[in-house]
């Protein structure tokens, strides 16, 4: 039924433990998880006149950024791949730029994806209010099958 799996990654805890259900599913139907995160660039206009981004001190330019974002992501896919690894599954890693729900769904339209799962986190109201998730703006936008899987649980266990 699955034979591309695809499974995002932020590099926290949440992905992580979403990307041990998609290994699961990945290694019970003999499929090849794809590991992708997406280093979003930072928006147009987030730097003040000063070349700072907002109140936080950081001075980095957006130019200089995106190394940094991409090593970062290729640090989160290599981990999530080790892991695959251990539990003999096959893995794929990917990096791209741009906007996360975006690249995620054009992945899925363009790699043959059959099912894709994603992380949440519990949010509280007025965050959820003025700030739609990753995981929802793909489910909105996207015809491939999406796997949501709570993380709130402490009693998860890896």
């Amino acid at each position: 039924m699955y034979e591309n799996v695809l499974v995002p990654t932020d590099g926290s805890d949440a992905a992580t433990k979403a990307a041990v259900h998609g290994f699961g599913l990945a290694k019970w139907h003999d499929a090849t998880v794809h590991l992708l995160y997406v280093a979003e660039e930072p928006p147009p206009g987030a730097m003040d006149e000063t070349g700072v981004f907002g109140d936080a001190g950081v001075t980095t330019f957006p130019e200089d950024i995106n190394p940094v974002l991409e090593e970062m992501g290729s640090q989160a896919v290599e981990d999530l791949a080790t892991l695959a690894d251990e539990l003999n599954v096959e893995a794929a890693t990917e990096v791209l730029s741009g906007r996360p729900d975006e690249a995620i769904r054009r992945f899925a339209d363009e790699g043959d994806v059959d099912l894709i799962v994603m992380g949440t986190r519990e949010r509280g109201s007025v965050d959820r209010l003025l700030h739609r998730s990753v995981t929802e703006r793909v489910l909105r936008s996207t015809t491939v099958p999406v796997l949501v899987v709570h993380t709130d649980d402490e009693d998860f266990e890896d």
